[in-house]
């Protein structure tokens, strides 16, 4: 039981205890006052602003047992504020000045990716009073009962209560969604061993303890604190604890407030970023920055850059048509200069170095100098990039989050006023010290002046974060940091059976380390030693035959272990990608295993479902039917969605269907035309004027029973989808300026946070999910710090664990990162080397009773998979066996056939049957059924539009207009708001007339000529292409396709172009084929122009087998994030009503 539930749940006592006693529960200040005095205080109401509220709300006075409140004439308001200070009468920790905020989540907040920056002690206690007023007033089985046993909505029980509407639905939310936590088991006293109290109670700092998994450094470092609070004179706010992750930070406060509840309200314990947004928060200005930044996110970084990317002068990166990966991958670059202390100056400085060496080198055409060039032209890009994003964020007052350490360190080096206030922290404890980088290091010297006050506790073997500049090497270099440095190791492992110890110790003391200048010689890693005896079970490496085993093979063996009276929870699965989780996941629950996993948020089915529901109220052509009509309240069979969605588009201006259903529900079957009426009737029931959070609960509370139904469903499954609809409530709670109101705006920034692998913070469980008896499955990033019963490691092939480092982004000028071995790129690969080591090192130091891993054998082509390198390393204290899993797959829902009919004479374009080779269900759903959400588009990508329209009207002309006449032309073009309203809207008119000048050059000496579309006949369907043009150039006849944006790879591939190159051949024998790509500012691209026997058969499989499949009803998914995040059936996907579809010509 976390921090929360523990006042949570007190509170919702007292007030079953009052409303025994025969209080009302429908007048909660009546209650809470029978509270206050029978706690022997007396509530007071004062005149708002006094000043013995000391600019607070509330205020509580315990030696006079008194409790002032403002009295604002609202009575549930009085019954919050006075509830809150209850709160901490009743837990004995009055504050000087309360911050009240009742309506907020119980858990860490979050910005709107649910990044967390952890609050401090004293936060997180008003966090815990705002819950217990909360659930003292409106506890949760109360409004629990309302809602499900007498139908009472959200706005019922307010009214009737004359509460606050989101208090009630925050409550109910969490209610109905989130599973009640089990009762908290008391942590047993362990008695600090002799090594441990060695290190705890040292005199000497600066201290580094070196601690092996399961060896008790959080044990150590609580008895550190406890001993200067007990031992020394030391006040507790002289303290600083600083971690790397909230988990950490929230269970080390828990620990320490075991003996220390007063102290730990007076001691900052916290991660590195929290404790540098305190001090940019105190010292802002000195750093270009106002005392209240606001913080953004990777999301909100490249929408501050997207619009500035067309005037930059950049060699390489200069992307003109969607620069969301390039701007990403350049974002990623700044966060890891960041780490290294290096901002825009030097890395420019650095960047232009590093040009002028690669311009020097003699140009002899071999790979490794273009390569040099080319490298060195991207850091320059990426040095112009970081400096105008410095300037905008200074402009703006914003900060990223690597700002957070990066100023934070620069304030404690440079300004005096920052300096004495670090003076407070006698005492500095590091957990995890293995994942500091040089910025965190640079502030532990700031903060410490010769390490003065620091003790730290780490393990170079656990080092997995080295994308954000950590390194194991900083446990070697801690003497070289701060040279007057002591320390000790523990190597005693109290988690682990002896089995698995001696494999963890195996592995460990034979792991690689590169030293580099400057380094210290480094000591041999010690063997940890087991203090649990064995179990008689040696790990397991189990082989499976083919790769789309795994999650068979799992379930067989976690099903075996189940039988044997374990638990689903005793099992944890690890793997290293977020990908391979989800698939497993899936499988798994197909397979009837439960599991706790939410993986991606925004793509689980009940939270398209809720966002599926909020994009119908502003989208007339309702793109986003398709899936609503999958909802029990509102079903309609697959014909009646096709005649809707036809019906709204066969007009210029959609009806208004949700005020009129009748325009639509006419011309549908009797089910199907009352599935549209109830639909209409609970969107017209919303307040669109209200901030989506709020839309979104009284969707869910009000005026359906869509949270009901979710609250009724006890399986894990069950348990996991309606959590996750809680988290993305609290997501739409998150979000600011147009996002907070605007449904399009809010779903456009999902999509990016989809393509972008952004906001997996969002796919954490609550605290009370643990009690679900489901199987765990997590990263082994995610699994560092915890442990399990039994773990089950996949992975274990060469292509996977150690992984090949592929992608390594845009690599950093030479000189950026400090203390590297060699190049740059030496040293990325060096560590990439050790982080792969480390991470086998902390999924085996994961396992409690049992430990297996996995490989598989082959691949799907029966291609054999070698094992992993490290399989060799680990043989002597494994064994090995084959698995024949004794279950398989279920096909999937997707890959049933649909039964569909398609209309006499049928056209296609051949671009559409692109689309059906590249994902037949985006084919189904956007051009047969012709449903989808509207994309929000970035203004590039108007005047992307705006381009493609000018020149096809160019097209249709034999002379090209002027300069002046063109500019004209685009400047018509680009009169949508989006480009014309903008603060650069100069500038993106200038791109937009340089791309039609380009199309206007390349049709100089051309004339154009007349020529019908292309057509084919496959099977009963006519299939057609059209080129934009066809020119009569001095070199012959040219057939020119256009592309505004840059060039593709293996266009050529394409049906379209293939069937405009041979269907050419036929009509215009002579004629050659071409791509013009706007944004490349190149010739013309040609296109090959094979026209023999096997390149038409080719082309006549490929359209046959198309549209075969098409008329059989096969669409089945091909999802991958980057692409599904752009495609217009995003929401829809994976959801289609039953019946068969029956397609009619438009």
């Amino acid at each position: 039981m976390d921090g929360i539930e523990a006042v949570r749940r007190p509170a919702a006592s007292y007030h079953a205890q009052a409303v025994a006693r025969g209080l009302d529960p429908w007048t909660p200040f009546q209650l809470v006052l029978s509270e206050v005095e029978r706690a022997g205080y007396v509530a007071e109401a004062i005149e708002p602003g006094s000043a013995q509220l000391d600019g607070a709300l509330a205020k509580l006075l315990p030696d006079m047992g008194l409790i002032l409140y403002s009295d604002t004439g609202d009575p549930f308001q009085h019954a919050l504020l006075v509830a809150h200070e209850l709160g901490h009468a009743l837990f004995g920790d009055a504050v000087e000045r309360c911050d009240v905020q009742p309506d907020r989540q119980g858990d860490e907040s979050a910005d709107d990716t649910g990044h967390v920056i952890a609050h401090g002690p004293r936060q997180r206690r008003e966090i815990q009073m705002d819950m217990f007023a909360r659930e003292l007033v409106l506890p949760r089985p109360f409004v629990r009962a309302q809602h499900l046993e007498h139908d009472l909505g959200a706005m019922d029980i307010a009214l009737r209560m004359g509460a606050h509407y989101d208090s009630v639905a925050q409550q109910l939310l969490d209610a109905l969604l989130v599973p009640e936590a089990p009762p908290s088991k008391a942590r047993p006293t362990i008695k600090l061993q002799s090594e441990q109290t060695q290190a705890a109670y040292s005199e000497i700092t600066p201290y580094l303890l070196e601690a092996g998994p399961g060896t008790g450094k959080t044990e150590t470092l609580v008895g550190r604190v406890t001993w200067l609070l007990g031992n020394q004179t030391v006040l507790p706010g002289e303290i600083l604890v600083l971690t790397y992750s909230n988990k950490a930070a929230g269970e080390l406060s828990a620990r320490i407030a075991g003996d220390n509840v007063d102290a730990l309200a007076e001691m900052w314990i916290g991660t590195f970023h929290a404790f540098g947004r305190d001090l940019i928060h105190a010292f802002g200005d000195r750093v270009h920055r106002s005392r209240t930044p606001h913080f953004i996110d990777r999301v909100r970084g490249i929408e501050l850059l997207e619009h500035e990317v067309p005037k930059l002068d950049l060699y390489r990166l200069g992307e003109l048509y969607d620069p969301t990966q390039t701007l990403d991958k350049a974002l990623e670059a700044i966060a890891r200069a960041q780490d290294e202390m290096c901002d825009a100056a030097t890395y420019t400085a650095l960047a232009q170095a590093q040009l002028d060496r690669a311009r020097a080198l003699p140009d002899d055409g071999s790979d490794s100098h273009v390569e040099a060039l080319e490298n060195a032209e991207v850091a320059c890009d990426i040095a112009t990039i970081y400096t105008r994003y410095e300037a905008l964020k200074r402009e703006q007052s914003l900060v990223d989050y690597g700002d957070y350490v990066m100023l934070g360190a620069r304030l404690l080096e440079t300004d005096a006023d920052a300096q004495n206030y670090a003076r407070r922290y006698a005492h500095v404890l590091v957990d995890e010290y293995q994942d500091v980088n040089e910025a965190s290091v640079r502030l532990l010297k700031a903060l410490c002046p010769g390490g003065r006050g620091l003790w730290a506790v780490g393990d170079p073997r656990q080092s997995i974060y080295r994308f954000r500049g950590a390194s194991s090497r900083n446990i070697a270099r801690f003497g070289v940091d701060f040279p007057s440095g002591r320390g000790s190791t523990l190597a005693r492992n109290h988690r682990s059976r002896e089995e698995i110890v001696k494999l963890v110790s195996h592995f460990g003391t034979g792991m690689t380390r590169v030293a580099g200048s400057g380094d210290p010689a480094f000591r041999p890693y010690e063997k940890l030693g087991p203090v649990r005896g064995p179990c008689g079970v040696t790990p397991e490496l189990i082989v499976y035959p083919r790769t789309s085993c795994a999650a068979p093979a799992l379930a067989d063996m976690i099903a075996a272990s189940v039988t044997q009276d374990a638990s689903y929870r005793d099992h944890c699965i690890l793997v290293t990608s977020n990908v391979k989780l989800a698939t497993i996941a899936r499988q798994l629950e197909e397979l009837e295993i439960p599991t706790l996993f939410l993986g991606s948020l925004f793509e689980r089915g009940e939270v398209k479902d809720v966002l599926s529901l909020l994009s119908l109220l502003n989208d007339k052509r309702a793109g986003a039917i398709v899936r609503v009509a999958c909802m029990a309240e509102f079903a309609m069979s697959l014909d009646d969605v096709a005649t809707m969605l036809r019906t709204l588009r066969s007009t210029a201006e959609a009806p208004d269907w949700i005020r009129h259903p009748d325009t639509v529900a006419n011309a549908q079957s009797e089910s199907g035309g009352a599935g549209v009426r109830a639909l209409a009737a609970t969107l017209n029931a919303v307040d669109r004027t209200q901030f989506i959070s709020r839309i979104v609960c009284e969707l869910l509370l009000d005026h359906s029973r869509l949270a009901a139904r979710l609250a009724a469903r006890t399986d894990p499954a069950g348990t996991t989808a309606a959590m996750a609809v809680w988290q993305l409530v609290n997501f739409t709670r998150t979000q600011r300026g147009r996002e907070s109101h605007d449904i399009s705006r809010m779903i456009a920034r999902i999509r990016r946070l989809i393509q972008l692998g952004e906001g997996r913070e969002l796919s954490q469980l609550p605290a009370a999910a643990q009690s679900i008896d489901a199987v765990r499955l997590m990263t082994i990033h995610g699994a560092k710090g915890l442990e399990f019963n039994s773990v089950h490691l996949l992975g274990l092939n060469e292509d996977t664990l150690p992984k090949t480092q592929r992608d390594k982004g845009f690599a950093p000028p030479e000189g950026m990162i400090q203390h590297a071995r060699g190049s740059c790129s030496e040293e990325l690969d060096a560590s990439h080397r050790e982080e792969q080591e480390c991470l086998l090192y902390v999924a085996l130091s994961r396992a409690q009773e049992r430990l297996y891993l996995y490989r598989a054998d082959q691949d799907e082509r029966e291609t054999r998979r070698p094992p992993s390198s490290f399989v060799e390393r680990l043989k002597p204290f494994i064994t090995e066996r084959s698995l024949e899993p004794s279950r398989a797959l279920p096909p999937a829902p997707c890959a049933n056939a649909v039964s569909i009919t398609l209309p006499e004479k049928w056209s296609v374009p051949a671009w559409q049957i692109d689309v059906y080779r590249k994902c037949q269900r985006r084919f189904l759903y956007v051009h047969l059924l012709g449903a989808g959400t509207a994309l929000q588009k970035t203004v590039l990508r108007r005047v992307h539009d705006a381009v493609h329209d000018v020149c096809n009207v160019l097209a249709d002309r034999v002379v090209m207009p002027e300069c002046d006449a063109l500019r004209d032309m685009v400047t018509a073009a680009c009169s949508h708001p989006d480009i014309a309203d903008h603060g650069n809207a100069y500038g993106l008119l200038d791109l937009a007339t340089r791309l039609v000048q380009r199309y206007a050059d390349a049709r100089a000496q051309t004339t154009r000529r007349d020529h019908p579309e292309f057509q084919m006949s496959v099977a009963g369907v006519i299939v057609s292409a059209r080129p934009h043009e066809i020119l009569e150039t001095p070199d012959g006849t040219v057939l020119r396709l256009l592309k505004t944006g840059h060039a593709a790879k293996k266009f050529g591939d394409t049906v379209e172009a293939r069937m405009i190159v041979i269907e050419a051949g036929f009509d215009i024998p002579e004629a050659s084929v071409e791509v013009l790509y706007l944004a490349d500012a190149a010739a013309p691209e040609a296109v090959s122009t094979k026209r023999d026997t096997r390149a038409q058969n080719a082309l006549n499989k490929m359209l046959i087998t198309a549209v075969e499949r098409i008329a059989e009803g096969v669409f089945p998914t091909q999802p991958h994030h980057s692409v599904c995040a752009n495609c217009p059936a995003l929401l829809q996907c994976n959801a289609l009503p039953a019946g068969a579809l029956n397609l009619r010509a438009d």
